[in-house]
């Protein structure tokens, strides 16, 4: 008999004003997966920069004390490492609509004032 694999359950979501009230209550570790020059343009200031593709060889230096929110551009990178995480036994979490959504609504970034950086042909 073969087994079918099943794809990854999708990772629980936090919308950016439910992650800004978890971040201000020291509830939760932010795990930004973007490229270095999305990092480099603008950030959440509490976040830890680690690129998806390095996010497998660090992953035992994030802490396993709190939930881990995972942050992208808009969602979708986020939603594969908060999957895989969660499909490891770790507690994890997407920010609903990215970096866009984090600014859309109008949350602090550094530097002050930045925007998301736009997808680059090179990025994935």
């Amino acid at each position: 008999m073969s087994e079918t694999k099943q794809a990854p359950q999708a990772a629980m979501s936090l919308d950016p004003i439910g992650l800004a009230s978890r971040i201000a209550a020291s509830e939760v570790v932010v795990i930004d997966v973007r490229q270095n020059y999305e990092w480099a343009t603008s950030r959440i200031a509490e976040a830890r920069h680690i690129p998806l593709e390095s996010l497998p060889a660090a992953a035992s230096s994030i802490s396993d004390k709190q939930p881990i929110v995972f942050v992208c551009r808009s969602g979708n990178r986020s939603q594969l490492a908060a999957a895989a995480f969660n499909a490891s036994g770790r507690e994890a979490i997407n920010l609903e609509g990215g970096m866009l959504a984090w600014e859309e609504a109008g949350l602090p970034v550094e530097p002050t004032g930045a925007a998301a950086a736009p997808p680059s042909h090179d990025a994935s």
